[in-house]
């Protein structure tokens, strides 16, 4: 999956550690587990491209500006814990693409496949569902910011 999907689950599973345990360092280390392993779960279902570098550069910088501003809504502590999620949700692609460079400069950067293998896709979905992807994220983050913010559960800023 793309950068915001992996991002997003990041976010809503350290949400749910964080509601459930109502302790921030245990958040931290089960959650943040978690969350890096749905990683490797995720990139079994296997994305359609962008159709184009503009695209993919605004689709994932807007989820990721999106997502940041309603946990910063939600409280400092739930930015930070919103950012950890998407880093270590992603952190398996910033290891083998070595931080996006191998997408954005593929004939000087190659991928290496510590967490990932070329065939690990077993649910290809379509362009179209991709998007959906996309959408479903903006919706799972914004669950998170009420779940956080209807109760302030992790203190104003």
């Amino acid at each position: 999956m793309h950068c915001n999907t992996h991002g997003t689950a990041g976010i809503a599973i350290l949400t749910t550690t964080y509601l459930l345990t109502k302790n921030v360092k245990k958040t931290y280390i089960i959650g943040g587990l978690i969350a890096f392993g749905s990683h490797y779960v995720l990139d079994f279902i296997g994305e359609a491209g962008y159709q184009s570098m503009f695209q993919m550069l605004s689709i994932e910088t807007s989820i990721f500006l999106f997502s940041m501003l309603l946990m910063y809504k939600a409280g400092m502590k739930a930015f930070q814990l919103g950012f950890f999620g998407f880093f270590i949700a992603n952190l398996m692609d910033v290891i083998d693409k070595k931080a996006y460079l191998a997408i954005l400069f593929p004939k000087h950067y190659d991928f290496t496949y510590y967490f990932h293998s070329k065939d690990q896709v077993l649910f290809p979905i379509s362009y179209e569902a991709t998007l959906g992807a996309a959408l479903f994220s903006l919706v799972l983050v914004t669950f998170c910011y009420f779940g956080l913010k209807s109760k302030n559960k992790l203190g104003v800023r």
